[in-house]
């Protein structure tokens, strides 16, 4: 259009005008899509500043976010994405954070079914088993979890898996038990 000969017709400002149009669309993609990845980076800043242990799973119980605090316990949050939330379990306490996510994942709408405050046992992960010189004892978790709700606008709420933090109790379970020996 504008390395034509001189003079513009409507055709020319027509084409001008969709040129335009097309480029604030594109302008408009780009700053949504600039905004949602400022905001997601936000969250996972937030998420990481917390010492406790987030993890999120799906309707099977597998894991779909890890927090990096998973690390302290020799874990790489990475490599636990699409295992189950057990697999941070001694054996012992399998079975109990298996019925834990049953009861979270079969909730039916209007339900909130959530635990507080249960105790397990978080075997130590592969990346602390090699250190000799470190921890390679359990440490002592207490999880609070809920089913976790998806909405979207003019969409019934959907049930899409469970929501929890473990909190490391390690230290008040060993000075509880230092002060019973006494």
């Amino acid at each position: 259009v504008l390395n034509k000969a001189p003079g513009f017709d409507d055709r020319d400002l027509e084409r001008i005008m969709a040129l335009g149009r097309a480029l604030t669309s594109h302008l408009n993609i780009y700053k949504l899509v600039s905004s949602h990845i400022a905001a997601t980076q936000e969250v996972e800043s937030l998420l990481e500043t917390i010492p406790d242990v987030i993890y999120k799973i799906d309707l099977e119980g597998k894991i779909q976010y890890m927090s990096k605090r998973v690390e302290f316990w020799g874990y790489n949050a990475d490599n636990l994405i699409g295992k189950p939330i057990s697999a941070l379990m001694s054996l012992p306490e399998q079975n109990a954070v298996k019925d834990l996510t049953d009861l979270l994942l079969t909730a039916s709408e209007g339900d909130m079914p959530s635990t507080k405050a249960l105790e397990v046992l978080i075997h130590p992960g592969n990346s602390l088993l090699k250190q000799k010189s470190q921890r390679v004892e359990p440490y002592y978790g207490e999880v609070n979890a809920s089913a976790y709700w998806s909405s979207r606008p003019g969409k019934p709420r959907e049930l899409t898996g469970g929501i929890g933090i473990i909190r490391d109790i390690t230290r008040s379970k060993e000075t509880e038990r230092k002060l019973h020996a006494a």
